[in-house]
């Protein structure tokens, strides 16, 4: 029986396409200080610079199709100045997979697993013994973005979000309803993390309703909600309601008009 399956699924995967990716990102920054700078030892330049390198494996056997990919972020801060290393860790795994025709399922989970300093750690040439020239928060050239814990400058943190949606046509000619469930989480990992960056965590809906009355218009409408709790107790629940016209001028280029309200409460 574990034999028929596992071949099953053999012949499964190899009908369908499988595509590999490989890919390398390099971004690089450099800031002046000259103009912030009020003593000899502060370098002239600042520099940053993130290395995104990407695996990605693609699944489609026509009615559905898988993907995954991961592409870690590895950041080096401050090369000039204070440099420190930063790696984060980023995944998405999609899915879609259309049963039947006019009707199409997705879902998605995507996480960010990392640490990330909170310190800007550029030294602005105040002193904290005058206090002409100290900067509110200074601590040796070093300005805390968010208050922390006492020596601790950087936070592990976790951004977790999951996605179930649908989307049909079987409304009518024109029209396209899509619907979407979710849950995300986010915050610092452990109680020290937690004091900068609080736990978050809650359910997301969203519905959307569009209608196309002519080739080149479309009206759309959006609902959504979302409620969020906190590692401090706190909680929050925003609702909004938008609505849009679009008027695509050619295959390039589109006009767009749209309004909207939101509530929350906290």
């Amino acid at each position: 029986m574990l034999d028929a399956a596992l071949a099953s699924l053999w012949l499964e995967v190899a009908s369908a396409s499988v595509t590999y990716a490989a890919a390398a990102r390099v971004d690089t920054r450099l800031r002046s200080m000259e103009a912030q700078a009020t003593t000899p030892d502060v370098p002239p330049v600042a520099g940053d610079m993130d290395i995104v390198p990407l695996l990605g494996l693609k699944l489609d056997d026509g009615n559905a199709v898988a993907q995954v990919e991961y592409s870690p972020r590895i950041s080096f801060r401050e090369a000039t100045t204070n440099p420190r290393t930063e790696v984060q860790h980023v995944g998405r795994l999609s899915g879609d997979w259309r049963p039947q025709r006019g009707l199409t399922l997705h879902g998605t989970q995507e996480f960010v697993l990392g640490q990330v300093n909170l310190f800007t750690n550029l030294p602005l040439g105040g002193s904290l013994d005058d206090p002409d020239t100290a900067l509110p928060g200074d601590t040796a050239g070093d300005i805390p973005i968010q208050p922390l814990p006492e020596g601790s400058d950087s936070v592990y943190f976790l951004s977790s979000l999951t996605t179930l949606a649908a989307e049909t046509v079987w409304l009518g000619p024109g029209l396209r309803l899509s619907g979407s469930a979710g849950f995300s989480a986010s915050g610092g990992l452990d109680a020290a993390a937690q004091e900068a960056v609080p736990f978050q965590y809650g359910p997301r809906a969203q519905a959307a309703l569009g209608w196309a009355p002519a080739p080149r218009h479309t009206l759309a409408t959006t609902v959504g909600f979302t409620n969020s709790r906190f590692s401090t107790g706190a909680s929050a629940m925003v609702t909004t309601l938008t609505g849009a016209w679009t008027h695509r001028l050619d295959r390039r280029s589109s006009l767009e008009a749209g309004v909207g309200v939101g509530v929350a409460y906290s």
